[in-house]
């Protein structure tokens, strides 16, 4: 999960860097409109953008809350990794941006983002759990 988590907010972070650009040069929209699209992408009614990805946080948290003993600091590793790879991702957009434009950033950002599932669907582990395990509490 914690390579699921870094890949996908490294590609998720690197697509909205360079959906600026995009909205703003290729869709020529000034700064009512992109907020427009941004309003509707956060609501969900843009083609559903972000759906996979809310379902996807909420399955993984509820899962990290029933798996983990209660000591919260185990899972500041994934937050590090996921707040981590956002300055990286910054510098990816900007960088694949002056080589390849941003409609391909986008594309790239939106292959990374499906392609992060990956580790966690070919965990066995993962793929086998059909329910809620149940929580794990350490002994006083």
């Amino acid at each position: 999960m914690v390579l699921t988590d870094g890949v996908f907010s490294l590609f998720l972070v690197t697509y909205q860097t360079m959906l600026l650009v995009f909205l703003a040069r290729h869709a020529g929209l000034g700064p009512a409109g992109i907020g427009v699209v941004l309003s509707a992408m956060a609501c969900g009614g843009l083609a559903l953008v972000s759906t996979g990805g809310v379902i996807r946080l909420i399955v993984q948290a509820g899962l990290h809350q029933t798996t983990t003993p209660e000591r919260p600091g185990r899972m500041d590793t994934v937050r590090f990794v996921q707040w981590g790879s956002m300055p990286l991702a910054g510098l990816l957009a900007g960088t694949l941006g002056g080589l390849l434009g941003a409609p391909a950033v986008l594309w790239t950002g939106a292959a990374g983002m499906t392609a992060a599932s990956l580790p966690a669907l070919l965990s066995g582990p993962l793929r086998a759990t059909r329910e809620m395990p149940a929580m794990v509490v350490e002994p006083a």
